[in-house]
């Protein structure tokens, strides 16, 4: 008697799991480049938020006459920004010279005196509080954001509370490689320094 093999229609059960596993490594690839794609944005926008409330937390907390703030300067195509704290009459005068600059924490000493902003993320307020000056150090910043003893936000060229923020200062983070992704946004609010 001659045995008839059967035709077997369809796909053992192996098969099926080695094309659910393949599917399965692609989805999760294409997943994680679609989730990554505000990801410098988003960094650069805490980042700076922190930042922000460290140096407001360190002028209300330091001693009577020492004042915290954040000085931003724009090299080339990317904005760095560094702490600096001020004491004496001179250094108010100069909040920009380079023995006023402090070091964030777990930053290091020998290299982190200045924080850039992740490449592409650019940085912009909604009253042009972003008039940067020229790369040197001899001219007066118009870019820096300070706090008093009771964390309210002041700016201008010199720490003398001269211009106390009359408006809640909105700064704004866009991504110039990615245009379509919608800006992230920190508000300081005038009256209190309350920082979201």
């Amino acid at each position: 008697m001659e045995k008839k093999f059967k035709k077997n229609h369809g796909f053992t059960l192996l098969e099926i799991i080695i094309v659910l596993s393949i599917l399965g490594i692609l989805t999760a690839i294409a997943a994680s480049h679609i989730g990554d794609s505000q990801a410098d944005l988003i960094t650069s926008t805490d980042t700076m938020k922190s930042h922000l409330r460290y140096v407001q937390s360190m002028s209300m907390n330091s001693a009577e006459d020492t004042i915290w703030g954040i000085r931003f300067i724009k090299y080339s195509k990317n904005a760095v920004y560094y702490p600096f704290s001020v004491t004496t009459a001179t250094e108010k005068t100069q909040p920009w010279a380079e023995a006023t600059r402090r070091i964030l924490p777990g930053s290091s000493p020998e290299t982190d005196k200045l924080h850039q902003l992740v490449e592409g993320v650019k940085i912009d307020s909604t009253d042009g509080f972003f008039k940067f000056p020229s790369d040197s150090t001899n001219g007066p910043p118009v870019d820096c954001v300070y706090f008093d003893k009771q964390g309210v936000p002041y700016r201008d060229s010199q720490v003398t509370f001269a211009t106390k923020i009359s408006q809640n200062l909105v700064i704004s983070f866009s991504d110039t490689k990615k245009p379509d992704n919608s800006p992230k946004t920190i508000t300081i609010s005038y009256e209190s320094g309350y920082i979201q």
